[in-house]
């Protein structure tokens, strides 16, 4: 995707209250504990259809989605297909640990 469509995605995803933390290694420098204890859920997103289990103490943890788990659902609700998202994060604390612009798109 282009520079340009992320930035503007980003925009305006900020200016709908989403904050971005950049450059934290989980494990290293917060650990996935401390994530998990500040957040009503968490949304692993690597960038790929084809996703990864991530070999994490509480990966098995209720409100733990894959990020395609999450967006299929979210776009068949924008394309009228659901009436409710199943896994709704509308009025939570939701954290996305991922890469390329499928995170930020969760």
């Amino acid at each position: 995707m282009e520079k340009q469509y992320i930035d503007r995605r980003i925009k305006q995803m900020e200016a709908e209250g989403t904050k971005f933390v950049t450059n934290v290694n989980v494990g290293t420098d917060i650990s996935y504990q401390e994530i998990q204890s500040d957040h009503d859920a968490v949304i692993l997103a690597i960038g790929s259809t084809n996703w990864r289990d991530l070999p994490i103490p509480g990966r098995d943890f209720d409100g733990i989605y894959q990020a395609m788990e999450f967006l299929e659902p979210a776009n068949r609700v924008q394309e009228g297909d659901y009436e409710d998202h199943p896994f709704s994060a509308l009025g939570k604390d939701v954290i996305i640990i991922g890469v390329e612009t499928l995170a930020l798109i969760a």
